[in-house]
């Protein structure tokens, strides 16, 4: 089915334009119709969770069973971090980036996290550089095309593939499938991504139809860290079909400042619940932390993004005095 919800052309006469009770009405259009898998090759700056229908409207769809497939936006280049648009800062969106097919993230893909609720997002990455894609026959049929709006397609595909083959499959679930089974992707000379460029890394949908274990979440965020707080975060760890049982855990980071530990126990038997602990040191740096808490068994890996920024204050450092009363 195609809902169409970008109606108005923008005020440069490029592309079209919409609005959120439109997009929203189309999202409940297609849970009505029936349809399992949502494509939104769209996206907006991020407003408070509660307050954007689009957001809440993919929320509701979720709960509905319907899986949707959100582009991660393209705006890296502009503003780096944080840049992921609305309403990939859905929860229970599979939030997309876009990658090359030899897997390497483009320089454009937006990257995480939520800059409002501080999520991990993108959750994974699929082709998004240089894809064939159809338009108007008066325009030539076929053009290439760049962008986490070509992404997010393969992902809708792949979620309707292990929909179709799993149908049993709660979205989180599936979501779960596609993250945890993902392969690294890598930015500049073989070096892997970090997490908040790649999510969880590239789709590997044949991996995923087997992916012996859920986690949810199946990202992590722990969002901001004060130096000298810890916070923990519980992940639930459920059979997916030939999963259960004791697997072995270790932490992979990426980069960081000192000061900075994420650790697990070294063993976790499933079902059940891996507890991860974030620490910032009282000196650690002002900096974002990444990596991947890693499952292992009997040659099988499933790997769990995570994110954190320690944050310092600058007004501790400035000259001040008590105020003794009022005025």
């Amino acid at each position: 089915g195609n809902y169409r919800v970008l109606t108005t052309p923008t005020i440069s006469g490029v592309g079209l334009n919409g609005n959120s009770p439109e997009i929203a009405a189309a999202i409940e259009a297609a849970v009505r119709d029936g349809m399992d898998v949502i494509n939104l090759s769209l996206g907006e700056p991020e407003i408070a969770p509660e307050r954007d229908l689009v957001v809440r409207a993919i929320e509701g769809a979720a709960a509905a069973g319907v899986v949707s497939a959100i582009a991660a936006g393209n705006d890296f280049g502009l503003y780096g971090t944080g840049s992921i648009a609305s309403p990939g800062s859905a929860r229970s969106a599979i939030t997309t980036a876009a990658a090359s097919v030899d897997r390497r993230i483009a320089g454009f893909s937006a990257g995480g996290p939520t800059p409002i609720s501080l999520q991990l997002k993108p959750d994974v990455a699929a082709p998004g550089v240089g894809i064939l894609s159809s338009v108007p026959a008066r325009e030539g049929t076929w053009a290439g095309f760049s962008g986490t709006s070509m992404a997010t397609p393969h992902v809708a595909g792949a979620a309707a593939l292990l929909t179709q083959r799993h149908p049993t499959w709660t979205v989180a679930q599936l979501k779960s499938a596609l993250t945890l089974t993902a392969r690294a992707a890598e930015v500049g000379a073989s070096r892997e991504a970090l997490t908040t460029r790649q999510g969880a890394g590239f789709i590997d949908v044949a991996k995923a139809d087997q992916p012996l274990v859920f986690a949810q979440p199946s990202g992590v965020s722990f969002g901001f860290l004060r130096r000298g707080r810890a916070a923990t975060r519980p992940v639930s760890l459920t059979d997916a079909g030939g999963g259960a049982g004791e697997w072995a855990v270790s932490v992979a980071r990426q980069g960081a400042g000192s000061g900075i530990a994420v650790t697990a126990p070294t063993r976790v038997t499933v079902p059940g619940t891996l507890t991860l602990r974030a620490t910032a040191g009282r000196a650690a740096a002002q900096s974002n932390a990444t990596g991947f808490v890693t499952l292992s068994r009997a040659g099988q890996t499933r790997r769990i993004p995570f994110w954190l920024r320690v944050t310092t204050s600058r007004l501790s450092r400035l000259p001040a005095r008590s105020l003794s009363r009022t005025g």
